[in-house]
């Protein structure tokens, strides 16, 4: 479970800094300078610089998928190949 753990938030951290801070505050800053509608508008989002970051989030992604499949692993190991314990009296 450790694995999973590390894994999935190792890949949350690389999501957050490879693209959703950096868009994040450059869209912050275009709706402080330019207004909250260019912030939002279509001709902003798809600029070159945003479409390279949000593609960038695809290694955190990657990362954060092995965590979640790691989870999935153990809980299967867990309902279909645990062996109950034989208890004493």
């Amino acid at each position: 479970m450790s694995t999973a753990f590390w894994w999935l938030n190792i890949g949350l951290v690389l999501m957050l800094f490879t693209s959703l801070l950096p868009i994040g505050l450059i869209q912050f800053y275009a709706s402080a300078t330019q207004g909250l509608w260019y912030a939002r508008s279509e001709v902003f989002m798809q600029q070159d610089l945003l479409h390279y970051l949000r593609w960038i989030r695809t290694f955190g992604d990657v990362v954060f998928i092995v965590g979640a499949l790691a989870v999935s692993w153990q809980v299967f190991q867990g309902v279909f190949l645990h062996k109950p314990s034989q208890q004493k009296q």
